[in-house]
């Protein structure tokens, strides 16, 4: 029975993930801050310290055989201080305490963004190379980038085995903080009636939570994996999502200029009736 540290478990992936180590068997110890408000399953651990605090890791890892390091935080806009000292210096703390104790696998949670965003179309692979340039203007997903050099700089010179598992959006139930389905409840409800042109992977979390089982005993060190499932239009998602929830489509679908001021006006021009909703599809 091997015992695994998670950082991040009380989040909309880590709370999948504990549940699926607990179900094979695991034992788990979770890394928190405080005790968490919505309690993780029985006979999880809890280990009180926060990846910003270094000294706090190296007792949470005493005894354990590798660590899942999903803590993080999603957000879109805004937070670049904050969002860089998470991720970035966190997980250069994480590194540390772990070769410090002796502790050697750790499977690091990122996202598909740090390099399967484009303008363009495009199906990418493992081995794509980073989308700053495409992406330097969101913190979070710079963040990210800026996290997955330095993990790899530091595992290197540490001699960790390091492998990164990029995940796309995820969708699932138990979003409590509504990190990857507020869009699809604000659509239902009636507030998002324009969609951005585009499209995404679409991933459900326990297929994640899963995968990251799996990476722990199968993963190559020094790898990085794109984690992805259903590849749709955000327009064609949104029709699902209105014909399972028996709700109306997407008015329209705008593209990145005019996204904004823009889906404001044609929400209100639906309301108006100057806007015809398109038919539901059928399914």
């Amino acid at each position: 029975m091997s015992t695994w540290l998670v950082t991040g478990a009380t989040g909309f992936l880590g709370r999948h993930l504990v549940r699926a180590l607990l179900q094979r068997g695991d034992r788990v110890r979770a890394l928190v801050r405080s005790n968490p408000s919505d309690p993780l399953p029985g006979g999880v651990e809890l280990a009180f310290g926060d990846v910003l605090t270094e000294e706090t890791l190296a007792p949470a890892m005493t005894g354990v055989d590798g660590v899942f390091h999903l803590a993080g935080r999603v957000q879109r806009e805004g937070g670049r201080d904050v969002l860089f000292a998470l991720h970035v210096d966190g997980t250069a703390n994480v590194l540390r305490a772990m070769a410090s104790t002796g502790v050697k696998r750790v499977i690091m949670a990122s996202t598909s963004g740090t390099v399967a965003c484009s303008r363009e179309p495009i199906v990418f692979d493992d081995h794509a190379a980073d989308a700053m340039d495409v992406v330097k203007q969101w913190p979070y997903y710079a963040s990210k980038i800026h996290a997955e050099a330095v993990a790899r700089r530091m595992a290197a010179n540490l001699g960790l085995d390091l492998v990164l598992l990029r995940p796309s959006l995820l969708l699932g139930p138990e979003d409590v903080g509504g990190s990857s389905t507020e869009d699809v409840r604000r659509f239902i409800a009636g507030d998002i009636p324009v969609v951005p042109k585009g499209g995404i992977s679409f991933l459900d979390v326990r297929d994640c939570a899963d995968t990251f089982v799996k990476a722990m005993d199968r993963a190559r060190p020094g790898e990085a994996y794109l984690l992805g499932a259903a590849n749709m239009s955000l327009r064609d998602f949104f029709v699902l999502v209105a014909n399972v929830a028996d709700v109306e489509p997407p008015v329209a679908e705008l593209s990145k200029r005019y996204w904004g001021v823009g889906s404001e006006m044609l929400q209100m021009a639906a309301s108006l009736g100057i806007i015809e909703r398109p038919e539901r599809a059928s399914v």
